[in-house]
């Protein structure tokens, strides 16, 4: 994620030749995205827009009969599924839409991540799942939009680090793709006093640490955010480290600290 697009129109979509995945097989969406949305346009999808359960269509929820106003929306024609949380508040924030195929595949087991932390589906109606990737009306993977049948719903606003997994991702996935770790995602005690700001963590033996930041967190993977000032290479202090600094003069600042073992040391050399 080295930057964000900025789509402003119904008619800016990016259509892609990868035609997306098709039938009942497993599929993930992650992004991260930006915006004050109230209609139906889309964010990510493919498939058929001419008959029911044969797309794959990613957006917010515009109408409170289906569920929260504003919060993220899988449909798949005839079908969709809700969840929780309006996000249409102009604040970034990352996403991910999982379905894992199993016996008897259904919308209702499409999951979704709303910054890494499960967001509760409200509510769903289902009818057959079978993604339609070819034949006529079969559209390719939209970025920033949604072809159905002929009417373009261009999105508004901000995407960046779009992905599609071809397999259900689970929770600790989704928070490593989001945060660019490991997968182990460090709980971060942060306070501010009298002009100090002190940010702490549980530290492991033999590993070290970097404090990064950004005031964008959309400005690269959380993984490549510069060092936060001299805070590269912290040695671990089990059971915390902690670091203390003066509070950044940013009205919006964003950390993470990265975790990575310590560089093997040679303790007995033979010549």
């Amino acid at each position: 994620m080295g930057a964000s697009l900025l789509f402003a129109g119904p008619s800016e979509i990016l259509y892609t030749d990868f035609p997306g995945i098709g039938g009942t097989a497993s599929r993930s969406l992650t992004f991260w995205f930006k915006t004050t949305l109230t209609g139906d346009n889309g964010i990510l999808g493919w498939g058929n827009s001419g008959g029911n359960g044969l797309k794959w269509h990613a957006r917010l929820n515009t109408g409170a009969v289906d569920g929260p106003v504003g919060a993220l929306r899988l449909e798949h024609q005839g079908g969709r599924t809700v969840a929780t949380t309006p996000v249409n508040d102009g604040e970034w924030h990352h996403a991910a839409i999982v379905f894992a195929e199993d016996a008897n595949p259904d919308i209702s087991d499409v999951v979704f991540y709303l910054d890494g932390e499960l967001d509760p589906v409200n509510k769903f109606t289902s009818v057959p799942i079978n993604t339609q990737i070819e034949g006529p009306g079969a559209q390719p993977v939209m970025l920033g939009g949604r072809d159905q049948t002929g009417n373009l719903r261009g999105f508004l606003g901000n995407l960046a680090d779009l992905r599609i997994y071809d397999t259900g991702l689970t929770q600790e996935e989704v928070v490593a793709i989001m945060t660019g770790t490991d997968g182990r995602r460090l709980q971060l005690e942060v306070s501010a006093e009298a002009g100090t700001v002190s940010i702490s963590w549980e530290s492991r033996d033999g590993m070290l640490y970097n404090l990064r930041s950004e005031t964008d967190p959309a400005a690269g993977s959380p993984g490549e955010w510069p060092v936060f000032g001299v805070n590269q290479d912290l040695e671990a202090t089990p059971p915390e480290n902690a670091v203390s600094f003066e509070l950044p003069a940013d009205r919006e600042r964003f950390f993470v600290v990265e975790e990575f073992p310590a560089p093997p040391e040679v303790v007995f050399a033979d010549d």
